[in-house]
């Protein structure tokens, strides 16, 4: 989620970043795990609070964007193994014919 974003998002949740003494860039150096951290030993005050409500909804922000990638490179992969299958099916499929010829072949000769 771009700052601006983030930033829109928190001023509809009330948060006035200058009184709070953080923004999105500082959750963002401080990373997840750790933010994280003092959100839940209520660095960031308790919930129902504004900016514990901001923090909680950066994170969830992340963590949704996270399985979105996880997504997608799973389809990925998917599609890769897909490929892979249907390849494999269509070499056993002329592996089966060149049996069959050889075995007519065998009969007749």
């Amino acid at each position: 989620m771009s700052e601006s974003i983030a930033e829109e998002r928190a001023m509809k949740l009330g948060f006035d970043i200058a009184s709070y003494g953080f923004n999105h860039d500082d959750l963002e150096k401080s990373g997840e795990r750790n933010t994280r951290e003092k959100l839940n030993t209520g660095g960031y005050g308790h919930p129902g609070l504004k900016e514990f409500s901001y923090v909680a909804a950066w994170l969830a922000d992340k963590e949704f964007m996270r399985r979105e990638v996880e997504a997608r490179e799973r389809n990925a992969r998917e599609r890769i193994t897909l490929r892979a299958a249907k390849i494999a099916n269509v070499l056993a499929i002329i592996a089966i014919i060149i049996s069959v010829v050889g075995m007519a072949v065998n009969l007749d000769g």
